[in-house]
């Protein structure tokens, strides 16, 4: 990021911490931006443009609010957030999130790196999440409480996830495939 895009970051930034203020004029701490008001805001202000537009402004935002995010993963849409997301939520390198994320964190996320999210996906961290390094969850899938899903799995589309999965494997509905298996049969 050059430094005239990170003179305009703390602008818009300055430009946030005064709507937040105006909004609550009772707030304890403005420049908390990792509370849950506090995103929806951005998701309000984000809100305003299409799907896809401004990827490297919104995660540079998350990170900005105090969310633990890698240097090199990206989010194309606002994410939703219940809870806290600066205490729970622990992103890798090189992970790619699509639009309309929803994560519901009252126990720590760890999604390690290269991990690759679809559309509207739902994390629900009631318990602990893990999601092992290079692994895909498809479109509209939920990942319940407590859930380790093992490196390199393939979680197929509105698949609900309740109980671990190992390395290595396909899952799609309730059917869980070797995925080298797969490959070769």
């Amino acid at each position: 990021m050059e430094c005239g895009e990170l003179g305009r970051l703390s602008l818009s930034y300055s430009r946030v911490d005064s709507m937040i203020a105006k909004s609550e004029p009772n707030s304890a701490s403005v420049h908390d931006l990792a509370t849950p008001r506090a995103l929806r805001l951005l998701e309000s202000v984000f809100g305003l443009f299409p799907s896809f537009v401004g990827a490297r402004l919104i995660t540079a935002s998350l990170r900005a609010a105090g969310v633990r995010l890698g240097r090199t993963s990206l989010f194309w849409g606002i994410p939703h957030f219940e809870g806290d997301a600066k205490k729970h939520l622990q992103i890798g390198e090189r992970c790619g999130f699509n639009v309309r994320s929803r994560f519901e964190l009252g126990a720590d996320l760890i999604i390690e790196d290269h991990v690759s999210v679809g559309h509207e996906v739902t994390f629900l961290a009631r318990e602990p999440i893990r999601i092992g390094t290079g692994s895909w969850i498809g479109a509209r899938a939920t990942i319940h409480p407590g859930v380790t899903i093992g490196p390199g799995t393939i979680i197929g589309p509105l698949t609900e996830v309740k109980s671990d999965v190992g390395a290595n494997l396909l899952v799609v509905g309730n059917r869980k495939v070797s995925i080298a298996n797969w490959r070769q049969g």
